[in-house]
């Protein structure tokens, strides 16, 4: 299984534009997702549907999730089924995001693989909200906006996450510009290191966290690893920075995909910043940070594929691909080594129904 991940990433990287190895990889995607038998949150999960199957009313984690779990024991499905169904649905939309945005699709997939989709298998319904919250972007990416139904999308994803309802901020684009954007993120980013405490951090992870976890969650993050969050902050800011200049001055040649407002992205990024406290409280917060990677993957291989430009240097290619390799070293290090990511990443290849 590892083998074929790494031999299917390597050719997605390659054949960025070909349709075949985007379909093979979304279908391997796919089956080490839907056919996973155990990580850390799947007896919770696991229980949890049970518990629906049998009838015994609902459960406190969503209105929309939970409703999901009703569709699928309608049907008598085993939790399994229910992943199945889940995660299809779920990497439908993102499939769909991705070829909205780009032609390029199997290279942003396989960068997907690389991080975060190990921690989307196990925390689905964070996966479930990231892809709802993806395929809403278009309506403030696109040059041609609608506020109201990208409220509309994060209503719906909040019903799968109540964390989604952060990207509620974003409407923050429409009545501000980058200059202002960064003045009122950095003011509450600096309010918030300032007052930040065990108590804020306590009343928002009981939004973000199942029961059980918070004495785990409000464990304190080392010295060494705030300083690898803040410099992946940074990274994200640098690179989303580089690439709006950049494709503000190429020439799209993409003619069948939704044309990327790259000065909403960066302001996008730059209100990311306001999680920066909460994420040096605890790791867990990351998810919030981490759901945007797909977007920015976008961009990035947008931008690393313009051939023509029309005042910025070729130059500036070398540059952007060694920042975002910084950028992805550091996400993997602060991920794998700091999050216990190698326990993450084995319960996917070492758990597979179809692979025992």
């Amino acid at each position: 299984m590892v083998v074929t991940t790494i031999i299917l990433n390597c050719i997605g990287i390659i054949k960025k534009k070909s349709r075949l190895i985007f379909y093979l990889l979304l279908a391997w995607i796919w089956i080490l997702f839907a056919f996973n038998t155990m990580n850390g949150d799947y007896d919770a999960y696991s229980y949890n549907y049970n518990y629906l199957l049998q009838d015994y009313g609902f459960n406190s984690f969503g209105l929309g999730y939970t409703l999901f779990q009703k569709l699928a024991t309608y049907f008598n499905l085993d939790y399994q089924g229910f992943l199945l169904l889940f995660s299809f649905v779920g990497l439908v939309l993102i499939a769909v995001s991705i070829n909205n945005y780009t032609e390029k699709g199997a290279i942003v997939l396989s960068l997907y693989i690389i991080y975060p989709f190990f921690w989307d298998v196990t925390q689905i319904r964070n996966f479930f909200s990231m892809a709802i919250i993806i395929y809403f972007s278009k309506y403030i990416l696109s040059q041609n906006k609608n506020y109201m139904k990208y409220i509309i999308g994060v209503i719906i994803a909040a019903q799968f996450h109540i964390s989604a309802l952060f990207y509620l901020l974003f409407i923050l684009i429409k009545f501000f510009n980058l200059k202002r954007i960064t003045m009122i993120s950095t003011f509450i980013t600096i309010l918030l290191l300032a007052f930040s405490n065990a108590s804020i951090g306590r009343i928002i992870l009981k939004l973000l966290s199942s029961e059980g976890k918070m004495k785990y969650f409000l464990s304190s993050t080392t010295i060494l690893t705030k300083v690898a969050i803040i410099v992946l902050f940074s990274l994200n800011i640098l690179v989303s920075y580089i690439i709006y200049k950049k494709m503000n001055s190429a020439i799209c040649e993409e003619r069948n995909v939704i044309r990327i407002d790259y000065s909403a992205l960066l302001k996008i990024n730059i209100i990311l910043i306001i999680m920066l406290p909460f994420v040096l409280l605890n790791l867990d917060f990351i998810r919030l940070f981490r759901n945007i990677s797909i977007l920015n993957y976008i961009a990035f291989v947008n931008c690393i594929s313009i051939k023509k430009l029309e005042r910025i240097k070729f130059d500036n290619f070398i540059l952007i691909n060694l920042e975002l390799l910084i950028l992805l070293l550091c996400f993997l290090w602060l991920t794998i080594y700091v999050t216990n990511g190698g326990s993450v990443i084995n319960s996917v290849f070492n758990n597979n129904l179809l692979f025992k």
